[in-house]
């Protein structure tokens, strides 16, 4: 599967042209619109022919064809080549699963570490709540 969104996003602060850090745009949600491809299925290659440990020739075996697994709030399209997401919300993985959450949970109070808070659907901040009470 090639993904047509980025899933890695880097929780690090952006570094400005002038060396001033910016710790309050750290982009780590990853957004996604009711019916907007998240990754599409490529055809299998021919593979490469190789050697084994005594230098003998190992024939090329041809790729296998595989098929997307929807996650929750994702869908697959009817050739089966694309996974695009069923509601608006945030990508998350499960595994090598693709999911699509509507509300967001912070489970940490917001301070720098988790920057601005971008994201158009609920979004639920529990802090100490979530770690409970000392």
């Amino acid at each position: 599967m090639v993904f047509e969104i980025d899933l890695d996003k880097a929780i690090k602060p952006k570094e400005e042209q002038s060396g001033k850090v910016d710790y309050r745009n750290i982009q780590s949600i990853v957004q996604v619109g009711a019916g907007q491809v998240i990754a599409r299925k490529e055809p299998p290659g021919e593979g490469v022919a190789g050697i084994d440990v005594t230098g003998k020739k190992v024939p090329a075996k041809p790729g296998a064809d595989i098929t997307i697994k929807p996650g929750k709030n994702t869908i697959v399209s009817d050739d089966g080549k694309f996974l695009k997401a069923e509601k608006s919300g945030y990508i998350y993985k499960q595994g090598e699963i693709v999911n699509v959450g509507e509300q967001l949970t912070i489970k940490n109070d917001v301070d720098f570490s988790v920057g601005n808070i971008k994201y158009s659907g609920d979004v639920e901040i529990c802090g100490v709540f979530c770690r409970g009470l000392p």
